[in-house]
């Protein structure tokens, strides 16, 4: 599933770090395909603006690095888990309760 991707450790490390900043981030998962990171971001029902924040966070990280990815944003209840609804993704973050 898996393909190496160089940098990869890199990017994960910046996206925790940029969603932590963002309260309403509830956790973020990834998977890797045929060398496209898939990033799905869950959230609470939340509005635009912070929707418009994460995916900030997406234009400012294809600028700094050269490896193709792309968000989703789930709309989760507090508690849910994103492999709910992507049982492949593999973990990067998920707010303390």
């Amino acid at each position: 599933m898996a393909t190496a991707i160089i940098g990869v450790d890199e990017l994960l490390s910046d996206i925790r770090s940029e969603m932590e900043r963002i309260p309403a981030v509830l956790e973020v998962a990834y998977r890797i395909e045929d060398g496209l990171m898939s990033l799905w971001i869950g959230v609470p029902e939340c509005e635009h603006l912070v929707r418009k924040s994460i995916y900030q966070v997406e234009d400012e990280l294809a600028n700094r690095y050269s490896i193709p990815f792309e968000f989703h944003l789930v709309t989760l209840e507090h508690g849910e888990d994103l492999r709910r609804y992507v049982s492949t993704v593999m973990p990067i973050y998920r707010r303390a309760a």
